[in-house]
């Protein structure tokens, strides 16, 4: 757990990033930027002016070009390509490794400020904010600065992605408590299980998750993410993150 505590304020705003949703997971790999996109998608095609931010990338083949199938290309499309790469993902890493660590192999650091100020920077350009993590809930960001850190100083409402798969219920569970109590803790916007393979392929739990995670979390929206389309049942992410 990382307890960050800022030391020298002034160098970022006490204001939070309203309105807007923070995107994080149980996990590395379970789907957030795809939510991340969808979401950003569906607002757009309503007419809103979103932004996208994501703190810290890495595992890029070049860290210098929006790849077009690296977090920070698909948060560019589904973004409309408003903002430049640079303010979108500030700080990209090849090596596919924690940041902190990424950033020493190649000579670097995480700059711990930007995590803050490019939060801020991105939110004054837009209507809407879609911020997504980097892994899960307490990931590190930098050696003092963890995914929860910038969530809780931001305020903004969480999405939690969770592979609906078995196993999903005790995840969310487990990480909707962290969300909630660590330090001032954050309001949950929603739970996306996220059926990350093809009908055929996708495990026996997935038709009860859903309907069992309601059981134990009443009040928090559960939404699933069918694979490669629409959430089930369809949501109002503006007022979500308002």
């Amino acid at each position: 757990m990382y307890l960050w505590r800022p030391r020298g304020k002034s160098l970022w705003p006490t204001s939070c990033c309203q309105p807007g949703l923070f995107i994080t997971g149980t996990d590395t790999g379970v789907g957030k930027t795809q939510v991340a996109c969808a979401i950003l998608r569906q607002l757009r095609q309503q007419g809103v002016c979103v932004g996208a931010y994501k703190p810290v990338c890495t595992g890029l083949v070049d860290p210098k070009s929006p790849e077009p199938e690296s977090d920070p290309g698909r948060l560019w499309e589904a973004s409309g390509r408003r903002l430049p790469l640079e303010v979108i993902a500030p700080q990209r890493f090849a090596p596919p490794l924690a940041p902190p660590l990424a950033a020493a192999q190649q000579g670097s650091s995480v700059d711990e400020p930007l995590l803050f100020r490019g939060a801020w920077r991105c939110r004054k350009q837009c209507q809407f904010l879609v911020m997504e993590g980097a892994g899960g809930w307490f990931s590190p960001l930098s050696w003092q600065v963890s995914v929860a850190d910038l969530a809780v100083w931001l305020g903004l409402p969480v999405v939690l992605v969770v592979p609906d798969r078995l196993g999903a219920v005790s995840q969310s569970l487990q990480a909707l408590f962290s969300i909630q109590n660590y330090g001032p803790g954050c309001p949950v916007a929603a739970v996306v299980l996220n059926r990350l393979v093809p009908p055929k392929e996708q495990d026996p739990s997935a038709s009860s998750n859903a309907s069992l995670l309601r059981q134990h979390c009443p009040g928090v929206p559960v939404v699933v993410m069918e694979y490669q389309g629409m959430f089930d049942p369809p949501v109002d992410w503006q007022a979500l993150g308002s």
